[in-house]
């Protein structure tokens, strides 16, 4: 798994050339500002034949507010790139490079009226965002909406019409048939049936050919991504008053479908069995289960025999494996490459030799540094590179020829990395015994045997979600200003095992609480953090584990700032109460210390901040949880006009948030 001496000479000329050494304590914060700018570069992808790379980009500088979508000509690379800005209300999120000379963006704008109840909200007038999947050429001028509702909705009223404009009404599988060099596989919903149709799509003409439909009996799992067949397929069952999930597999020799019972499971019992691929030579499925671990493994299996390999294909002892990498062009189609499992980041165990010899040898150019190969063409003469770490932000690269590493932007060149600080995974132990692990990320220019510094606990939303070690505006605003970071995986997380996940079942603000705050005490018993200097800070279901600081008396956290948090439990549980299955699987998990019945148990100061386009958890539960605190505590609401609740943010908005947290920091908490 070598590289040619030449090649990995001028890759370490490349590494040399932007300085990789520590450069001491910063003796003035990264600002506000810096922090908040859009980045210069952002969701980069390679066409199949690799000769256009397309990307965001900031393309007004630090004035820029949204990012304009650029492609670029890799065969002309003295050529200017076509660049084109959404314009008017509409902001571009996302871009990939597709086959067929198109370009898949996706892509919001503003939206108030009536919701009709068919978003996240409640229903009646609401403030949200509308958006859209289009498909545009590489020419960037024309943009067309392949899941536009067209003509009139029969039998249906103008209600439901612009209820399906509003959610969210199609996909497009981009890994599915990447050898036909017309079509793609979209996932639809039928205005008609109400079922989830999956369609063959011409991309030069946009005619649609159906392939299937899911129904309320069953629905398509794993696909083959040769020719978009259906492999497997799933249906809820009722058993014994709780509810099961059946897999059914296709008979290679008759096409029919039956039940495999290892590949069944409870839907309480919330194992993972994801069929993720299908080896071509031997018939068996790749399948990435935690039935007989707590961390999931990859494991084949074989649908003659109904049987799981005795031993898995790839397992770790520490970490959860995710996924197994495939190839997508003729000359590797459908090989394992590698596999992908979750550390402090996702990382990948290279199977093939020339794709884990060459992560290698960029790995030896950028010491310390991660480093992935994110796309490549189908000789692999032009391959798309990203480095980064927690303390850096992302670069890009193209390497040319497995040799010529050329650079190609970073996401934020203003960042002066001589005040960041890296994070490294770390584990305590919570009072009753669990393991928790945790990202520690120490204030810029700290080390061990200086004196305590001020502390951050800073929990993920979700919370059915984790964190990893990358690049976090957040994490450098705190550790610029003196702070210690720590991003506790607190029980309920996933992505850790098994039963870290399940052991926050019922436990919002209590047991889940307890790992919060005991993260904060092993901070101060390991010289850390100064006890009497220690705050907590969450956005999304990070809100409600900042509020329960102020809900439960006691505690350790001096201090606490919420975003866009859910304050009442009452509230969202009865989100659930009409699905049955929806209150088995999640809604039963919602229990626990309810916020906005104990406000100002403990009155430490209180920042609470919400957008007020917010549909996932919508401003009212703010609004009421700052009107029942405000007479018992400290506290302080920020409503930040147009900002909904999931990334990406615009830079004001961005600049609104870190700043409303530096202004609370100075003159609320005074740490």
């Amino acid at each position: 798994m070598g590289f040619m001496s030449s090649a990995g000479r001028a890759l370490l000329a490349v590494g040399a050339a932007f300085g990789l050494g520590w450069s001491g304590a910063a003796s003035e914060p990264i600002s506000v500002d810096d922090l908040s700018r859009l980045p210069m570069i952002e969701s980069l992808s390679l066409s199949p034949d690799g000769k256009k790379l397309v990307a965001l980009i900031a393309s007004r500088g630090e004035k820029s507010e949204s990012p304009a979508l650029s492609v670029w000509d890799l065969d002309n690379p003295s050529k200017a790139p076509v660049i084109t800005e959404a314009g008017g209300n509409v902001e571009f999120m996302f871009a990939e490079a597709l086959k067929g000379g198109k370009v898949l963006v996706y892509a919001r704008s503003p939206y108030t009226g009536e919701t009709y109840g068919c978003i996240e909200s409640s229903g009646g007038v609401g403030r949200t965002y509308q958006e859209k999947l289009l498909f545009t050429g590489y020419d960037l001028k024309k943009f067309d909406d392949p899941f536009a509702i067209r003509g009139t909705l029969r039998g249906r009223s103008d209600a439901t019409r612009r209820c399906l404009e509003l959610a969210s009404r199609g996909s497009v599988l981009t890994n599915l048939l990447t050898l036909d060099p017309e079509h793609v596989i979209v996932q639809e919903l039928d205005t008609t049936s109400f079922r989830v149709d999956y369609k063959r799509y011409n991309l030069a003409t946009g005619a649609t050919s159906l392939l299937f439909s899911d129904s309320a009996q069953q629905s398509a799992d794993f696909l083959d991504p040769r020719d978009g067949q259906v492999w497997t397929r799933s249906s809820t069952q009722s058993s014994g008053g709780s509810y099961r999930v059946d897999v059914q597999v296709r008979d290679a020799q008759s096409g029919g479908f039956s039940v495999h019972q290892p590949l069944t499971a409870l839907f309480e019992e919330r194992r993972t069995v994801v069929v993720v691929g299908r080896d071509e030579a031997t018939g068996k499925f790749y399948v990435i289960t935690d039935q007989f671990s707590d961390k999931t493994r990859a494991y084949f299996y074989d649908p003659a025999s109904r049987a799981y390999d005795p031993e898995p294909l790839f397992a770790h002892n520490d970490f959860s494996v995710t996924g197994v990498l495939l190839g997508s062009h003729g000359s590797d189609f459908n090989r394992l490459l590698g596999f992908v499992y979750l550390a402090d980041i996702p990382r990948v165990y290279w199977l093939d030799e020339e794709l884990g010899g060459l992560a290698a040898s960029v790995e030896t150019a950028f010491p310390g540094m991660d480093v992935a190969i994110t796309d490549f063409n189908e000789d692999r003469s032009r391959i798309l590179v990203s480095v980064s770490r927690s303390d850096r932000p992302t670069r890009y690269f193209l390497l040319r020829d497995k040799a010529q590493l050329v650079p190609l932007g970073e996401a934020a060149p203003w960042i002066d990395t001589g005040k960041t600080s890296a994070a490294e995974l770390v584990h305590y132990e919570a009072r009753d015994g669990l393991r928790i692990p945790a990202l520690l990320t120490p204030p810029s220019g700290w080390s061990r045997g200086d004196a305590p510094a001020k502390a951050v606990v800073l929990p993920h939303g979700g919370p059915w979600a984790r964190d990893f070690a990358r690049w976090d505006d957040w994490v450098q605003f705190f550790t610029s200003r003196g702070f210690v970071v720590l991003q506790p995986q607190y029980r309920g997380s996933t992505g850790w095992g098994h039963e870290l996940w399940l052991a926050g079942d019922a436990e919002w603000g209590q047991k889940m609480q307890d790992d919060k705050d005991d993260g904060a005490m092993w901070l101060a018993s390991q010289g850390y953090a100064d006890p009497e200097r220690m705050i907590i800070f969450g956005y999304s279901y990070g809100g409600p584990a900042a509020v329960p600081a102020t809900a439960r008396g006691g505690g350790p956290l001096k201090a606490a700032a919420a975003g866009a948090g859910v304050a009442d439990l009452s509230r969202l549980s009865s989100a659930w109460s009409e699905n049955r299955q929806q209150r088995l699987y999640q809604g039963r998990t919602v229990r626990g210390l309810n916020p906005i019945q104990n406000a100002g148990a403990n009155p430490i100061p209180l920042l609470i901040f919400h957008g007020d386009r917010d549909v996932r958890v919508p401003i009212s539960h703010s609004r009421s949880f700052f009107n029942r605190a405000r007479s018992r505590q400290p506290t302080t609401f920020v409503e930040i006009k147009d900002m909904p609740h999931s990334f990406p943010w615009k830079a004001s908005w961005r600049r609104e948030v870190l700043g409303g947290i530096e202004k609370f920091l100075e003159t609320d908490c005074r740490l």
